[in-house]
């Protein structure tokens, strides 16, 4: 027989402050809004982000996942110029060349040249001033800006002549892009800066 002296009581698994600070969240109410509200505001927060995750996923995947050349091949056709207020006498055209493998730009009497060159983008452009700038589309830009910096030039007498040293493209739509083109003149720059839509 078994002494009643001799058999121990388990111990709680809450020490009483656990035990006083459910009793106190059980029997006041606003303790209970207040955590339902803070457990829904958590559901809710991974809710967006899932759903946030999934327009990412789904925008990648309408997009096609463009290549930069690609983008350029995609304005096939004339373009009417307009600087600041004024809208020029002649075009912009964009055509393909070499079984497709280029991309041309007639600006006026100004012919450029877009390419692919082992996963980048080049630009060859044949300035009316008798140089030839090569110039490479710059890493990490933003989405749908193309910005395209000097880093070979033909035919340039002296390196202070004036010379493009940085084009950049916006391609906010199919149907318009905001072009400028950056100058180097002796130790400054000067930029030109123009809105193209598409009309052809």
């Amino acid at each position: 027989m078994v002494s009643l002296g001799h058999i121990k009581t388990p111990k709680s698994m809450f020490t009483k402050h656990d035990k006083s600070l459910v009793e106190k969240t059980a029997a006041d109410p606003a303790r209970r809004r207040a955590a339902t509200a803070d457990h829904f505001k958590r559901r809710t927060f991974f809710f967006l982000f899932a759903l946030f995750c999934l327009w990412l996923t789904c925008s990648a995947l309408l997009a096609g996942e463009q290549t930069p050349l690609e983008v350029f091949k995609n304005l096939q056709g004339q373009w009417s110029i307009r600087a600041g207020d004024k809208t020029l006498p002649f075009h912009v055209t964009y055509g393909l060349g070499s079984n497709g493998s280029i991309v041309t730009e007639q600006f006026g009497k100004e012919l450029s040249v877009f390419y692919s060159d082992r996963g980048n983008l080049l630009m060859t452009h044949f300035c009316n001033r008798g140089n030839q700038p090569r110039l490479k589309l710059k890493a990490g830009s933003a989405a749908r800006r193309y910005e395209f910096d000097v880093f070979d030039i033909t035919n340039l007498k002296d390196p202070s002549d004036d010379h493009v040293h940085t084009i950049i493209y916006e391609i906010p739509d199919p149907e318009h892009i905001s072009l400028e083109i950056i100058w180097k003149k002796g130790d400054g720059e000067e930029s030109e800066k123009y809105v193209l839509t598409k009309l052809l």
